[in-house]
């Protein structure tokens, strides 16, 4: 495969800062979508009923679907609620995908030069974007359980999170340091979600450059927005039921109540359990706001990231 490269090799670092800041303006403005989506996932645990004999049984409740759960966060929760978590949402998102880009960009770079190419094929963009998922969960999982936990918890609540610092501090205290790495083995199966989404991506990209005979560099705003666009969505289509797990593994009615009893035991029991009482679809809770939210925050994510890889450029020049 072989195609014009970038005119200037910017270093990890500066693809770094430029995925940070487009991400930051993405999610500053589509946190409803993320909190719409985090409280649909969360939407099959048992009624509190359910937990009271200290069994650990889900019980069967109605699931509610989009607009009924936005009427009921307006009815009593209010209009607030919908940025509940925004702070450790941009914080962690931000994070996410500053370190993501820079150790996707050394992988990148590391490979091309041991196989002396200008342009990786899409296996090796494959494997350098789930080697940068995976070194950027270690960093970032603490955070985004905060922010779950902040988006399903409920006024009143003993374990009420003020913000990120006070949902380390009372997640350390109750459960210990490992409590902030609750959900991180779906979140590693999730790695192949920046795998798929990223060499998607470089490939339709790929397609775009050669078709048109430009260099990477220059390609227009819609050549970015489809090629993030449909990489995204196949990738969230893919890999959306280790969402619904982790979500359901990080909430904090998962921490183990007087009688250290807790509604789910690990990835496995999360997986029976849904099956048995809400079968494949319990999978696909919240995909539709996941959906209209993850496609233009990717787009926006990447359009604002080559844009300001372009000034970098220029400055570099």
């Amino acid at each position: 495969m072989s195609v014009t490269s970038d005119k200037i090799k910017l270093p990890p670092y500066i693809e770094g800062t430029s995925a940070l800041l487009g991400s930051t303006v993405a999610t500053a403005f589509l946190q409803p979508f993320d909190f719409l989506k985090v409280r649909l996932q969360g939407s099959g645990f048992a009624s509190s009923s359910g937990n009271s004999s200290g069994s650990g049984e889900i019980t069967k409740i109605k699931r509610v679907g989009v607009i009924e759960t936005c009427k009921n966060v307006l009815k009593n929760e209010g209009i607030k609620q919908f940025w509940r978590g925004s702070s450790p949402t941009i914080v962690a998102s931000g994070i996410a995908w500053g370190t993501y880009m820079h150790f996707y960009e050394t992988y990148k770079n590391i490979l091309k030069t041991k196989q002396n190419v200008t342009q990786l094929d899409t296996f090796n963009h494959f494997i350098c974007a789930v080697g940068a998922s995976a070194s950027q969960v270690f960093i970032t999982n603490p955070i985004f359980l905060i922010k779950t936990r902040m988006q399903l918890q409920t006024p009143g609540s003993p374990t009420y999170y003020t913000g990120i610092f006070d949902g380390i501090k009372k997640t350390v205290k109750i459960e210990g340091f490992k409590g902030l790495y609750k959900g991180v083995i779906p979140s590693l199966w999730l790695t192949f979600h920046g795998g798929i989404q990223m060499s998607s991506y470089e490939h339709i990209k790929y397609y775009f450059s050669t078709s048109s005979s430009k260099s990477l560099d220059s390609l227009n705003a819609s050549e970015i927005f489809i090629a993030s666009s449909v990489s995204k969505l196949l990738a969230s289509t893919i890999l959306y039921p280790f969402q619904v797990v982790k979500t359901r593994l990080q909430d904090e009615r998962n921490i183990p109540n007087q009688n250290n009893v807790k509604v789910y035991n690990g990835t496995k029991d999360v997986i029976f359990k849904i099956l048995k009482n809400e079968g494949i679809t319990g999978f696909y809770r919240g995909f539709v706001p996941n959906t209209i939210k993850v496609i233009p925050n990717t787009s926006i994510t990447l359009l604002v990231y080559e844009e300001i890889k372009k000034m970098f450029q220029l400055y570099y020049k």
